[in-house]
């Protein structure tokens, strides 16, 4: 299990009141560019159980993920909202079947940890409209 904790003992991470959206991820203490916020285990959704995934507010909370599947993370991760800027970058382990959420920028304490939910694709697709 040792694959599945932060880099830091307790987690940097926790859910709480978002700015940006309802909840969120907000930083329980400074964080520094390139550390490790949380490595979360995934459920993977298969293709063939897409459409009816795709139809409940869990596909709000989920990656792309191989052959048209898709993974829903477990924790805090699942709360990440998005930002044009981020300050973090979600790192997909397809083997290991987990995300790893990784620091860009210094991140202070009770910041809002946010990730770009397209992921650097400036005309991705977004499913609501950006703050």
């Amino acid at each position: 299990m040792d694959d599945i904790a932060p880099s830091h003992g307790s987690p940097p991470i926790a859910v709480g009141a978002s700015p940006v959206h309802g909840r969120g991820v907000l930083a329980t203490r400074a964080i520094d560019v390139g550390e490790v916020l949380d490595r979360a285990p995934l459920l993977i959704v298969p293709a063939d159980e897409r459409d009816a995934f795709d139809r409940t507010t869990l596909a709000e909370h989920c990656f792309e993920w191989a052959d048209d599947a898709v993974a829903l993370p477990a924790g805090p991760t699942a709360f990440l909202n998005h930002r044009d800027t981020p300050n973090a970058r979600a790192e997909l382990d397809l083997d290991a079947e987990v995300v790893v959420i990784v620091a860009v920028a210094p991140i202070a304490a009770g910041d809002e940890v946010t990730i770009d939910y397209r992921d650097g694709e400036a005309d991705g697709d977004l499913w609501f409209e950006v703050a």
